[in-house]
């Protein structure tokens, strides 16, 4: 097809062009990001008084243009550009990981109810550093799902870039001169270096000596963290000294200053017209342990004396999550009896790990059985949520010009 002869269609790539040429080029992302929090503003300018731009929400994705310490600049679906701090953004693999905790909490069976003491924030780990992407408002009651310890640290935000090779550069040949001679150098590579010395011996008290404490070194500090399942189906996780259990407080008191970490009503009785219960609550006497908790006590409302006793205490173990409560059945003398009951794992003092099936029948707590047990999965420590960079397969590729798809045309 001959340009010549549809002049018209010339004159209209002549005004697309004379148009669209003054347009600002799009600048390409370095790197791909999703909002961690609830809520996130966007502000134009690296400035607590700059305007915002936009108002970004939890899971949304953002191109990475550029970086500043911890700050990034990044650009939202809608075009919008600003700056943002990298403590609150996320990668998409760790958005996937988001999604699957959520999925694995929703199967987690619940360890009783806790209330939060005021507005608290819900991370996606167990760390002071993640994203916040929910909230418990104060008063709002919460399930208790799983136990972990972590290190208290600040880690800075960094930002993984796609690093470009440099073009290697083309060797220019200089002309010699006429009578000018070439200077022979000795290739290095082919001069062996000289030997290494031989390292040094370690001392001879060398195991003493990393066994030694400084003196004066503190120890580094911890949180206790609690993951929680809001009613809303949502699940984070938050720090165990905002949450208060809802055991009745009748029963709540005989923890002894202990922290309770789960309770479960066993039975329900009348006692003229009030209602009471069987209570089974577990507790840990000492913070930051690897362990749930180390002691359990099975309390029963007596309805002669109108008051709460102890009918099974153990102790001297460590307890792992979960505490199952469920009916069970055994045998007594002939007959084959249903009472509720209640399995638990425990580890004892040999570190033998055993799985404990209880019942409750009538005012007696009798154990059934006693199961080796494999030893339970622990919450590992995670680093925080940074976000990182594109890899080059998955960063956009650049879109061709309007010239060029025009000159496409005629081909």
């Amino acid at each position: 097809m001959s340009i010549r002869r549809h002049p018209f269609l010339v004159a209209v790539c002549v005004c697309l062009l004379t148009a669209c040429g003054s347009d600002p080029e799009r600048e390409r992302a370095i790197g791909e990001a999703y909002v961690g929090p609830a809520k996130l503003p966007l502000k134009k300018e690296l400035s607590q008084r700059s305007d915002v731009v936009a108002e970004l929400k939890h899971g949304e994705r953002l191109e990475v243009l550029g970086s500043r310490r911890r700050f990034y600049r990044v650009r939202n679906v809608g075009g919008a550009e600003g700056w943002l701090d990298g403590r609150s953004l996320l990668t998409g693999q760790q958005m996937r990981d988001l999604e699957k905790m959520q999925m694995e909490a929703a199967k987690l069976p619940s360890q009783g109810t806790a209330i939060a003491y005021d507005l608290l924030n819900v991370h996606t780990e167990a760390s002071r550093q993640s994203p916040s992407p929910f909230q418990i408002p104060a008063g709002g009651s919460v399930e208790v799902l799983a136990h972990s310890v972590s290190p208290r640290v600040n880690q800075p935000a960094t930002l993984n870039f796609i690093t470009v090779k440099p073009t290697p550069k083309k060797k220019t040949s200089r002309r010699k001169k006429k009578g000018q001679k070439q200077e022979e150098k000795i290739d290095e590579a082919l001069v062996p270096p000289p030997p290494m010395p031989p390292a040094p011996k370690p001392p001879e008290n060398w195991r003493d000596m990393s066994k030694t404490v400084v003196p004066g070194a503190e120890a580094p500090k911890r949180d206790d963290w609690t993951l929680v399942r809001l009613p809303n189906k949502n699940a984070g996780w938050v720090l165990t000294r905002a949450l208060t259990m809802g055991l009745p407080d009748d029963v709540a008191q005989y923890a002894n200053g202990k922290r309770i970490t789960s309770y479960f009503q066993l039975a329900e009785v009348i006692d003229e017209d009030k209602k009471k219960g069987h209570w089974l609550m577990t507790t840990v006497s000492e913070p930051y342990q690897s362990y749930d908790f180390d002691h359990f006590r099975v309390f029963i409302w007596n309805l002669k004396r109108h008051r709460y006793e102890t009918a099974y205490a153990g102790r001297d173990f460590h307890g792992f999550y979960p505490v199952q409560p469920h009916e069970v059945e055994f045998t007594e003398g002939k007959q084959k009896l249903k009472a509720p009951g209640f399995t638990i794992f425990l580890e004892d003092l040999e570190g033998r790990r055993w799985k404990n099936t209880y019942a409750l029948y009538g005012l007696r707590v009798r154990l059934l059985s006693k199961e080796a047990a494999p030893k339970p999965r622990q919450p590992a420590d995670q680093p925080r949520m940074i976000p990182t960079a594109l890899p080059a397969s998955e960063a956009p590729a650049d879109k061709p010009g309007l010239f060029t798809r025009i000159r496409n045309l005629f081909r």
